[in-house]
C-alpha cells in the first residue's frame, strides 16, 4: 500500500467529507422543512367555514354554516318589521313559502290566515305564534353537534335542559380563543359574526 502524503490526505478529507458550513446550511434546511411539516400539521388547508357569535343571553357561543346563520338572521329580522311589507321584503323566499303553506290556505294546519295589506302593521302573534313561543325558526344551539367536531363539544360544551324546548348546548364563551384555534387544527376557519342575529 501506498504511502498517504499530506496532499493527498486532504484531498481524500476533502472529497468525503463536507464542510462545516455545508453541514451547518443542509441541517438548518432540515430544521426548516420538518418545522414546515409541524406547522402543517397542526394547521391543515381549511376545508370548512363556521361563522359564530354569542348567543342573546350572552350565556353560550353559537357556531353555524354561513348559509344557515345568514337565513336564520333575515328570519329573525323579517320578524322584527314593523309593516307586512317590510316583513316580505326581509323574509327569505323559502320561508315565506313554508309559513303561507303552514298558515294560510286549504293546507294550512291552523285557520287559514288572509294576509294584511303591505302598509298595516305586522303582528307575529296572529300569524306566527311559534316565533313568540321559541319554535320557530331553527334554534341553532340545539343543533351544534351537526357542525363542531365531538372533542370541541366534549371540552367546552355542556348540554343543558330547557323548559318547553328539550336539550341545548351551552358552550363556555370565555374559551372563545382556545375553541377558534382547536377547530383551525381540525380545518374549519371559525369567523366571529355578531353583525348576524342568529342563535
Amino acid at each position: 500500500m501506498g504511502e498517504l502524503t499530506w496532499h493527498g490526505w486532504q484531498k481524500n478529507v476533502n472529497e468525503d467529507t463536507p464542510s462545516v458550513g455545508i453541514i451547518t446550511e443542509n441541517h438548518l434546511q432540515k430544521n426548516i422543512i420538518n418545522d414546515d411539516e409541524r406547522k402543517a400539521s397542526q394547521f391543515p388547508e381549511i376545508k370548512e367555514v363556521l361563522f359564530y357569535r354569542l348567543s342573546p343571553d350572552g350565556e353560550s357561543l353559537v357556531f353555524a354554516p354561513p348559509d344557515v346563520a345568514v337565513r336564520i338572521s333575515a328570519i329573525h329580522e323579517a320578524f322584527s318589521a314593523e309593516t307586512w311589507g317590510e316583513f316580505q321584503s326581509l323574509i327569505p323566499e323559502e320561508n315565506y313559502a313554508e309559513l303561507l303553506k303552514h298558515y294560510v290556505g286549504e293546507e294550512a294546519y291552523y285557520k287559514p290566515f288572509v294576509i294584511p295589506n303591505g302598509r298595516e302593521p305586522f303582528d307575529v302573534h296572529s300569524f306566527c305564534p311559534e316565533y313568540i313561543d321559541g319554535d320557530y325558526p331553527d334554534w341553532l344551539q340545539q343543533e351544534q353537534e351537526t357542525w363542531l367536531p365531538e372533542p370541541i363539544l366534549r371540552h367546552w360544551g355542556k348540554l343543558e335542559e330547557s323548559v318547553h324546548n328539550d336539550e341545548f348546548w351551552i358552550i363556555n364563551p370565555k374559551m372563545e380563543r382556545a375553541i377558534v384555534e382547536r377547530l383551525r387544527r381540525y380545518g374549519i376557519s371559525a369567523q366571529r359574526r355578531d353583525d348576524l342575529g342568529f342563535y
